[in-house]
């Protein structure tokens, strides 16, 4: 395939258009359903050509309905953020953070949990996975917390049963146990820890950081099921108040009632280490979003790498947007900008 300047910019152009037409068609349908909303249909269209936003970027995460073009300026939508790992972020990079079998043995000393490929993996092998543990099956290629389910320790599965999930080429893992302080918020979810590296050559820059709570009832902990994100100070690892998708803001958990504000992740000087390590193990990864957790005995474990951090959590989080924080931290790796 040619990658000249020419075939990308023609590339970049059908994916505009393409987001073009899909969010102006979601955005005219949601004006109809949503009932009340802000702001109007001629407006949104004004912002998506101007800024490349999504109706929900434009009517819930950053009210653009109530903001001038000078604060809306400030912001960079999933759009052009995804516009911009692209120019950055190589095929090779792509591919092993996407592959998480590939991701799985390149990082394995940083992997303690269990873990087996059901297409490879014999009866005997599953059997006894599933005999001695808790585990959670997903998608090797899936991302964002879709297609996984849990089966717990002891469960007798069927051989039509494997046979699917051979199939569906699903990833069998052990359930990790969280440390105690952090487990306490929700003890049915694993909650996680997010965070963004960008680096060039031997430096590494820890651009953000984010601790994520799940709710009761619910076993994982992303904005999809309710959970709560929480912001963390890269310098103290103090977390600061939480939100979750739907804009409402936490000092504390409403299920546990432990404070979310000022509490201080553990191990903090030891995640960072292990996530500059991390970055520095593949020579042109330039930017990732580490997914760890801390386990029970207090070993930090990678949970998966994201070549493409989303940033939109980043800017609701802090009710403003962060482009100027960004150019600068690209002006000074990668003499560029967004």
């Amino acid at each position: 395939m040619m990658h000249t300047p020419w075939a990308n910019a023609y590339k970049e152009w059908h994916i505009r258009h393409d987001e073009n037409r899909r969010f102006y068609a979601e955005a005219k349908q949601r004006f109809k359903e949503d009932v009340p909303h802000n702001g109007n249909i001629k407006e949104y269209k004004q912002c998506l050509h101007a800024y490349r936003v999504t109706y929900d970027e434009y009517e819930n995460q950053y009210c653009f309905w109530e903001k001038t073009d000078e604060q809306r300026k400030a912001y960079v939508s999933v759009s052009e953020m995804h516009h911009f790992y692209r120019k950055m972020v190589s095929p090779k990079i792509r591919n092993i953070m996407r592959d998480k079998i590939c991701f799985l043995t390149l990082y394995k000393d940083y992997i303690y949990r269990t873990w087996l490929y059901c297409p490879q993996a014999t009866d005997n092998e599953i059997f006894d996975l599933l005999l001695h543990s808790r585990v959670i099956l997903k998608p090797v290629d899936g991302s964002r917390g879709q297609g996984i389910f849990f089966i717990e320790k002891g469960m007798v599965v069927n051989a039509t049963t494997l046979q699917q999930w051979r199939k569906d080429h699903l990833l069998m893992e052990t359930c990790v146990e969280s440390t105690p302080s952090i487990a306490a918020f929700n003890p049915e979810s694993l909650n996680t820890i997010r965070v963004v590296t960008f680096r060039h050559g031997d430096e590494v820059i820890f651009y953000s950081a984010a601790i994520r709570f799940g709710r009761i009832g619910h076993k994982v902990d992303n904005a999809h099921a309710g959970g709560i994100r929480a912001l963390i100070d890269i310098k103290t690892g103090l977390a600061q108040e939480g939100v979750d998708t739907n804009g409402k803001r936490y000092t504390i958990h409403p299920d546990s009632k432990i404070a979310i504000q000022g509490f201080q992740v553990p191990y903090w000087d030891h995640i960072l280490e292990t996530c500059k390590q991390a970055t520095l193990l593949l020579s042109d990864l330039k930017i990732c979003g580490w997914d760890l957790c801390i386990r029970n005995d207090g070993r930090i474990e990678l949970i998966e790498g994201n070549h493409a951090p989303d940033i939109d959590g980043i800017q609701f989080s802090k009710k403003c947007g962060i482009r100027e924080e960004l150019n600068t931290i690209f002006r000074h790796l990668y003499q560029t900008t967004l």
